[in-house]
């Protein structure tokens, strides 16, 4: 066996233990409790047609393919927390393994193989690479599309063509904001004036049109606008959380000045791009620079001249990947053993924060509190602070509870309060109207930095 075949056996070999533990990490825990978001999917999934349907309309922030695809999953597998979540799961298998194939169309084997371990152990993509939310098709439909533009760029076929109209259609459904990752598509068809790129724009756009029916179907349901007061929680961004947004997928250590660090390590791959300028292909650079970078600056612009809101990372998860193989690309500009250094640095510090994904850490415990709450106060009302924490304590006890400030309660009535411990801006009023019998607070994540409070409380006004 010559060298060659037997760096390509290696390297083949390392990406599938890549994509194997990537999945591993993805299926841990896997049939813990499910979030208020994952509830709102299945609530709308499980029953008819018409009601899942009727859901996705009136869902305004997101397209339905990921509700259709789900309805569909529940009827064959079932409800439960391991089967709605192995959809996302199996996006994320395929996600990888087009992921690498795109990447190995633009920079080389290893960096490749680097740009893969990112998505494949960064918390931020194992985190969503589980939920039971449309965030890993996103991934999958958004890579799926490059992948389709650049392998058109060598080898021109009507084949590539219709496959790039229906991955730019799905993508599109499956996120509104994937027209920020098709945008720059189409400009660099335009603007690279290669042949038999004319077909790619036509079919390729046609797709993104696509939506134009959903969105037709909507309007015809209710005003477009309407529903859109259920993002007005979102913050604006500020400059900081547009930058954060590319360093989601390491994470953050727990110790001062790792931001510092990390941005240093990002900032001095990204400076062999200037470095090397002479060797760079820029068609590839501003192709992925522009798909990291168009969407994050649109989201933030919008979200400051609009009165709603449209920025979160997890809506920037398309952007995010090719922000890391933009990085993946500049890595492999870095001479030998400074880039094997800096690659292996940002492996492990991704692979040290995983834990961070994983729904113990990350998500409410509410089955167990529900449980708990069923065994210590049966015959108790329940009331929230939000409703998504009333949301996941009615989907786990098949108990109503009533918003804090909407119970009503005679005096020496006694109730049993749930709040998060980041959100105390009920406990005057608690204090003037009720006494408080009981608290408990229930910690959980991976250095227990969130906690449950909960209080039995006894009406006196």
């Amino acid at each position: 066996m010559d060298k060659r075949r037997l760096r390509l056996d290696l390297t083949l070999f390392i990406f599938l233990l890549i994509v194997i533990a990537g999945i591993l990490l993805r299926v841990y825990q896997i049939d813990y409790n499910l979030d208020g978001d994952e509830i709102f999917s299945v609530r709308a999934t499980s029953s008819t047609f018409s009601h899942m349907m009727d859901i996705s309309m009136q869902d305004r922030p997101h397209p339905p393919l990921h509700n259709i695809l789900l309805f569909l999953w529940i009827k064959i597998w079932g409800s439960s927390e391991i089967s709605v979540r192995m959809l996302s799961v199996l996006a994320s298998l395929f996600f990888l393994i087009v992921l690498y194939k795109a990447a190995l169309m633009l920079i080389p084997k290893w960096p490749s193989l680097f740009v893969v371990s990112i998505c494949a152990f960064g918390s931020f993509f194992v985190y969503f690479g589980q939920q039971a939310r449309p965030y890993a098709l996103v991934c999958l439909f958004a890579t799926l599309t490059v992948y389709l533009l650049v392998r058109n760029r060598t080898k021109p076929s009507a084949v590539n063509a219709v496959l790039y109209f229906f991955s730019c259609a799905a993508l599109v459904y499956t996120q509104y904001l994937g027209v920020l990752i098709l945008l720059p598509q189409f400009a660099m068809i335009v603007f690279s004036g290669r042949p038999g790129q004319k077909k790619m724009l036509i079919y390729g756009f046609a797709g993104m049109l696509c939506i134009a029916f959903w969105l037709l179907l909507c309007s015809l349901y209710a005003p477009i606008t309407e529903g859109i007061e259920r993002v007005a929680w979102i913050g604006k961004p500020s400059p900081f959380d547009f930058a954060s947004v590319f360093l989601a997928p390491f994470d953050f250590l727990p110790f001062e000045g790792s931001t510092r660090i990390l941005i240093t390590f990002i900032a001095v791959i990204l400076s062999f791009l200037v470095i090397k300028r002479k060797d760079v292909d820029w068609e590839k650079v501003i192709l992925l620079g522009s798909l990291a970078l168009f969407g994050p600056i649109v989201a933030f612009m919008a979200s400051h001249v609009t009165s709603a809101s449209a920025w979160a990372d997890r809506q920037l998860i398309g952007s995010i990947t090719f922000f890391i193989c933009l990085l993946g690309f500049a890595l492999a500009l870095v001479p030998k053993w400074p880039r094997i250094l800096l690659g292996l640095i940002l492996v492990v510090w991704s692979i040290f924060n995983v834990p961070n994904a994983f729904p113990e850490n990350s998500k409410f415990p509410c089955r167990s509190v529900a449980d708990s709450l069923s065994q210590k106060y049966p015959d108790h009302d329940i009331v929230v602070q939000t409703s998504g924490i009333g949301d996941m304590l009615d989907y786990y006890s098949n108990k109503k509870a009533n918003i804090f400030g909407n119970e009503n309660l005679e005096k020496g009535a006694q109730c049993v309060f749930v709040s998060h411990h980041f959100l105390q801006e009920n406990v005057e009023e608690i204090e003037e109207n009720y006494r408080i019998l009981e608290k408990q607070m229930i910690s959980y994540g991976r250095e227990k930095e969130h906690s449950i409070r909960i209080y039995l409380l006894e009406k006196i006004n």
